[in-house]
């Protein structure tokens, strides 16, 4: 088998050649409450490396925030970050 090699959210990978999903797949995701403001999840877009926020409450995943949900508008800080993610409630794995 020959391998594929790709980019995947700004990461290299290969399929075929020894790489497993475990190998690329985010372990520790980033989580805020529920009710969190679009300032606190902008603040955790402070890490580079984040490029999505789930914001959770009573164990139910309420919505995923992408930077790009939020757009540029700092006067929008003390908004719920809510409004601006996407998905339905789906209860998270235990």
């Amino acid at each position: 088998m020959t391998g594929c090699a790709t980019r995947l959210h700004g990461v290299d990978t290969a399929v075929g050649v020894g790489r497993t999903a475990s190998d690329v797949m985010v372990t520790a995701p980033k989580t805020l409450p529920a009710d969190a403001s679009v300032s606190q999840v902008w603040a955790t877009f402070s890490d580079d490396h984040v490029h999505m926020v789930l914001l959770v409450g009573d164990g139910v995943l309420h919505t995923a925030v992408r930077r790009g949900d939020l757009g540029a508008d700092p006067s929008r800080g003390r908004e719920d970050a809510e409004r601006h993610g996407s998905g339905d409630d789906r209860p998270l794995p235990s």
